[in-house]
């Protein structure tokens, strides 16, 4: 009895350990991820195709074009429904342009809303004249 008690406690614990290990390791890989796009991307505009909400949170559909290809991912928000068909800034890595970082914080002025997006995306976000 005591050696199946030590036995549940032992796949227990390793279970636990494995989850954690997950866990940390996903996170890490995430903002290393999100560390290189800052760093190597460059900037795009997007818009906000669509919002929904899971268990995990808030995810919103955005669609951009690069290189003449149209791109619609998906990633966690903070956004609210309100946000749907606005344009914002998203960041993208030019070699792997799926691999994205929508800049929440970052909404397209006024002035460049109805402009063409720039087809090889900009190196800093740009501003109204």
């Amino acid at each position: 009895m005591i050696q199946d008690l030590n036995s549940k406690t032992k796949e227990i614990t390793i279970t636990l350990a494995i989850i954690l290990v997950g866990v940390f390791g996903f996170l890490y890989l995430q903002n290393r991820n999100k560390k290189f796009i800052d760093k190597n991307g460059i900037y795009l505009k997007c818009i906000i195709y669509n919002i929904e909400g899971h268990k995990g949170g808030r995810i919103v559909t955005i669609e951009y074009t690069y290189k003449k290809i149209k791109y619609r991912e998906r990633s966690y928000t903070s956004l609210g429904n309100d946000a749907i068909g606005k344009q914002y800034f998203v960041k993208i890595i030019p070699e792997h342009p799926s691999s994205h970082l929508l800049l929440e914080e970052s909404a397209v002025p006024e002035c460049l809303i109805d402009s063409a997006s720039h087809e090889a995306g900009w190196a800093k976000i740009p501003v109204c004249q």
